[in-house]
């Protein structure tokens, strides 16, 4: 059995994923935005952190 990994579809930066997923207008605003109140919040506590991998806690 072959597996498709050809990608199909890239969605733009700035673009509502949560609108191209389907979800109502609405919805997909209220979404969004709580989705970018959590990544703000998350460069709050760990700033530059974000994006950079961690070393694990030895000792």
């Amino acid at each position: 059995m072959n597996t498709d990994t050809t990608v199909h579809h890239v969605t733009q930066p700035g673009a509502n994923i949560f609108l191209e997923l389907g979800f109502a207008p609405a919805e997909a605003e209220r979404l969004q935005a709580a989705s970018q109140q959590q990544i703000d919040d998350a460069r709050v506590e760990m700033p530059g952190r974000i994006g950079k991998p961690t070393k694990p806690n030895v000792g």
